[in-house]
């Protein structure tokens, strides 16, 4: 029992021993391993931040078109209507554009008069049955047109009539318009004594592109 026992003792030592170097050489490899990773890090670092410095200059270059078309068409209205709430326009003033100042006497005038109760609760009327007018059957149709039955296809397509049909009658008259022997703007240019015969707007290679960007 004794030569078991003190047989026994030098592995359990040899084992345990083992496993010490064992966690050492791990502990050593992930710390080499995390100390080359910094390095990368530090090494791949300033590249990536100027390839994300980049990135976010093509972003902000990809929204300047948006954000300037939103300024013009959007914005300046806005600015300018609040600026002309505090001026006394007339028919006169508009075009001439020297209105006076009046501070707030039209938002005075406006909040005293008997009809703004009356506009105010028409507007709202008018802007809750339209936007909820056109959820509603918008819903109903979109449920509708999901169960498959004949003329489905017939049905979707008359729909899209309402969208096309402006598309379709702009496409035809500018058509018109531009035609090279019977169209308004070669006889406009034709009574002005700018062009003597028709110009082909459309089938001209040089000039179709300009027409159509105009």
């Amino acid at each position: 029992m004794s030569l078991t026992t003190d047989s026994s003792q030098p592995r359990a030592q040899a084992k345990s021993q083992a496993n010490q170097r064992a966690n050492q050489q791990a502990t050593a490899r992930a710390k080499s391993g995390s100390d080359n990773t910094r390095a990368e890090e530090a090494i791949q670092s300033p590249h990536r931040r100027s390839r994300k410095r980049r990135e976010r200059l093509f972003q902000w270059l990809f929204l300047v078109p948006a954000v300037t078309y939103m300024a013009l068409f959007f914005g300046y209205p806005v600015v300018k209507n609040i600026v002309m709430s505090f001026q006394d326009y007339t028919t006169a003033t508009f075009f001439t554009g020297e209105a006076p100042w009046v501070g707030l006497a039209n938002y005075a005038k406006v909040l005293s008069s008997s009809l703004f109760s009356t506009s105010l609760v028409n507007t709202a009327l008018f802007t809750l049955g339209s936007i909820l007018g056109q959820f509603v059957i918008g819903l109903a149709l979109a449920i509708f047109f999901q169960r498959k039955f004949p003329l489905n296809g017939i049905l979707r397509s008359l729909l899209l009539l309402p969208w096309l049909l402006p598309l379709i009658v702009s496409s035809a008259v500018w058509r018109w318009i531009l035609d090279k022997d019977s169209g308004a703007l070669n006889r406009f240019l034709g009574e002005m004594h700018i062009v003597n015969t028709g110009v082909p707007w459309l089938t001209s290679t040089s000039l179709a592109l300009i027409a159509w960007w105009g």
